[in-house]
């Protein structure tokens, strides 16, 4: 468990220096391809594209995707229905963005 601990902290870390931000490791959860960051400052939850996101990976994006409600986000405990939905919406429109 402590090694999911620390990379998640290392995330936080790399993921704020890449928007500008002080992140810390409750305010990032990563499902699937992307990552939802919670700030302190806006009540919509931001969606960013982050396929294999680990620290120093290089594939986090400085700018946010899209964004979601927290009732649709993983910041909510046994929201596993809710955020398939997301993360479904999430990657076809990025497919979609992506094959145009």
């Amino acid at each position: 468990m402590k090694k999911i601990t620390h990379t998640i902290k290392k995330l936080a870390v790399s993921f704020g220096e890449r928007i500008g931000e002080d992140v810390r490791p409750n305010q990032i959860r990563v499902r699937g391809n992307w990552l939802f960051y919670k700030s302190d400052y806006y009540d919509d939850i931001s969606c960013y594209w982050a396929k294999n996101a680990q620290y120093n990976s290089g594939v986090l994006s400085c700018e946010p995707w899209d964004d979601c409600k927290l009732s649709e986000s993983p910041f909510i405990p046994h929201n596993q229905d809710e955020v398939f939905n997301t993360l479904k919406k999430l990657d076809k429109e990025y497919q979609e963005y992506l094959n145009d």
